[in-house]
């Protein structure tokens, strides 16, 4: 499987998988340009992570916990710099 493509070859639905490809040419692209393309898919790899964390957190209805993971780990002013908004 592409790693690239790795939501929208899972994603059955249409509509789905054309606004995650509209949402890749605009989030993926020009913060990352002045990156290597290893360190791109690390960052990325790691996002994913944080994001099934995330996922999970919501499944097990944890809120406290997921708050505290959004503020301390996913929203980290360390990582800030590659958000494009």
């Amino acid at each position: 499987m592409n790693n690239e493509n790795v939501y929208i070859t899972k994603c059955s639905n249409k509509f789905i998988t054309q606004e995650l490809s509209a949402a890749k040419r605009v989030f993926i692209g020009k913060n990352y340009l002045h990156l290597n393309q290893e360190n791109v898919q690390l960052i990325l790899k790691r996002t994913n992570q944080q994001h099934e964390k995330i996922e999970q957190l919501f499944e097990d209805g944890k809120k406290s916990e997921l708050r505290k993971y959004l503020e301390m780990i996913h929203w980290s002013p360390s990582t800030a710099k590659y958000d494009i908004w």
